[in-house]
């Protein structure tokens, strides 16, 4: 199981630095030209920001190998708030510096999320059945 978390980390952080990107492209092509960019064009930062915010929300995401416990791993609340609480403190602290964050952020949540739903749905959660 330590296997799968790790690789659901390391997938989850590759893929949102590729959203990412492609998101930053988007929203840099779409912008109109001024002649303000012509003289200085910062707008190259965005991407580094892009990467280094994907790369602190996998970090932050750590407390997903909680579910290595099974008390964690059963119940349903304490297995979202391992994989979500500590990346999305992190979001909303960015969101109230800069909107662009929360923007940027999206792609990670959207795979997390993904993975969440995959990993409730393994063969890892033991899902006790009431008779």
């Amino acid at each position: 199981m330590k296997t799968y978390l790790f690789k659901a980390l390391i997938l989850t952080l590759i893929s949102s630095c590729i959203i990412t990107f492609l998101l930053i492209g988007i929203m840099l092509s779409t912008r109109p030209v001024d002649h303000n960019r012509m003289r200085c064009d910062m707008s190259g930062i965005l991407y580094g920001v892009g990467i280094a915010l994907d790369i602190l929300l996998t970090i932050s995401a750590f407390p997903i190998f909680l579910n290595l416990n099974k008390k964690v791993r059963e119940n349903y609340y304490y297995s979202l708030t391992s994989f979500f609480l500590v990346p999305l403190i992190i979001i909303i602290g960015f969101g109230l510096v800069e909107g662009t964050g929360i923007i940027i952020s999206i792609p990670f949540i959207i795979v997390l999320t993904f993975f969440f739903i995959k990993f409730r749905k393994s063969k890892f959660v033991e899902i006790k059945k009431e008779l």
